[in-house]
């Protein structure tokens, strides 16, 4: 035993327990007490205890170190998940936006080819009409610039409303526009 019985500062308080050994426990206490050349056992028992509870708080460390350990494991398998989770919604929001390219590409198309169609049908039905009544080729244009702006006007009204509506009420299965709401064929022309 490395500790001086004799020298140490700590202070003694009276008599706590009786203690009452086993056999191999008072041999052992015996032992001890003759290789340090103690005469009493209260010192050497003070020495064991205070070796028994050292060696406790280290069990109790060393325990404490290995839940540590076990919740850092734990923290990294999350952090693992979390990260796996995250790559695939990365890659769910990348499909998602080449969907909504294409769709965007499909309407961009569909509104060129409707653009187109309609300046046809203005070229081919109207203008030889408004030019028989005497209408002059620029206010032609202008007509025609003044119907597609209401129509764009129109379309671009409609399509606030329906933003706003699912913005309001996204799971609502109601139509998003209904007849009365897209412009009809004859209003365009009948205002000309």
């Amino acid at each position: 035993m490395p500790r001086n019985i004799r020298t140490s500062k700590r202070k003694v308080l009276g008599r706590t327990s009786g203690v009452n050994l086993y056999a191999d426990q008072a041999v052992q206490v015996q032992a001890i007490m003759e290789s340090i050349g103690e005469k009493r056992e209260s010192p050497v028992l003070r020495i064991l205890i205070d070796e028994a509870l050292a060696a406790r708080r280290r069990k109790a460390v060393h325990h404490g170190e290995s839940e540590l350990a076990a919740a850092s494991i734990d923290l990294a398998e999350t952090l693992q998940t979390i990260q796996m989770l995250l790559l695939k919604l990365i890659r769910q929001s990348e499909t998602t936006l080449r969907a909504q390219d294409i769709t965007l590409m499909l309407a961009q198309e569909h509104l060129a080819e409707t653009m187109f169609g309609r300046k046809i049908v203005w070229n081919r039905l109207e203008v030889a009409s408004l030019l028989e009544v005497g209408i002059l080729p620029h206010e032609i244009s202008e007509r025609l610039a003044v119907e597609l702006a209401e129509a764009k006007n129109s379309a671009y009204g409609i399509a606030e409303e329906i933003s706003q509506r699912s913005e309001e009420q996204p799971n609502d299965n109601r139509p998003l526009a209904t007849e009365d709401e897209f412009p009809v064929e004859g209003d365009f022309h009948s205002q000309g």
